[in-house]
């Protein structure tokens, strides 16, 4: 079951939240920062934005898809526009910890990150701290939205096996896959509810600091795998004991 979910992962389209995720990133900042009163509602406010944002997202996939029956490769041309990205940036209140919009702004790969850390002197400021769980935030989430598209592909490809309408088929994803993106922006919420804590009470140093990045990571394989396999397990029972 892992080796199948590597391989899923690897060879799914990309659904790109970049822009959005920035503009959370800066909007939970700004309201854990005024209180948590206003840290719900900030929060509320940007669920409800990307619950339409995915719906008409997996709408528009399955009026374009023709052919399910095997994972897209991966787009690697497929980028978030900077012009966008800035564009947002411009409108939004400073940042916390003296971050500036284009530190959150780069394009950070596994090994990018991994020299950053690397690189980490022996006490940090939270600037550092936060940057870092930034960006390994940013490359988790990314995995979790590789694993929903992978999700995607297997409900076309059971639809049709099963020669099953678009209706049933949208009808099945929903009942089956529709509470991902929830689930997924109140995993959001809580990282961004110990990153916070964690810069403000707990130890500056490098060593204690990498233990919880390597906690928050841990807790991101389990969270996407074990949504990976409840949505499979239930897409494909559902699928399979449909009744017209």
């Amino acid at each position: 079951m892992f080796f199948t979910l590597n391989i899923l992962l690897s060879n799914v389209s990309l659904i790109s939240g970049s822009h959005l995720y920035k503009r959370n990133s800066r909007k939970f900042a700004e309201g854990y920062m005024k209180g948590s009163g206003s840290e719900k509602n900030v929060y509320l406010s940007n669920k409800n934005k990307e619950i339409n944002m995915n719906q008409q997202s997996d709408n528009k996939m399955c009026d374009e898809c023709d052919d399910m029956n095997q994972p897209g490769d991966v787009n690697k041309n497929d980028k978030t526009s900077n012009d966008q990205e800035n564009s947002s940036d411009s409108d939004c209140e400073p940042l916390p910890f003296g971050l500036k919009p284009s530190d959150l702004n780069r394009k950070v790969t596994e090994e990018d990150l991994e020299r950053m850390i690397i690189e980490l002197p022996g006490k940090l400021e939270r600037k550092d701290m936060y940057l870092i769980w930034h960006y390994s935030h940013s490359l988790l989430r990314d995995k979790f939205n590789k694993m929903k598209s992978s999700l995607w592909s297997i409900c076309g490809k059971l639809a049709h096996e099963h020669k099953l309408p678009f209706k049933i088929k949208m009808k099945k994803w929903w009942k089956c896959c529709g509470n991902v993106t929830d689930e997924l922006l109140i995993k959001e919420h809580d990282d961004y509810n110990s990153i916070y804590n964690y810069i403000n009470n707990e130890s500056s140093s490098r060593e204690q600091f990498l233990i919880f990045l390597d906690m928050i990571k841990h807790s991101w394989t389990r969270f996407t795998m074990e949504t990976f396999i409840k949505c499979k397990i239930s897409l494909e029972n559902n699928m399979r004991n449909v009744t017209n």
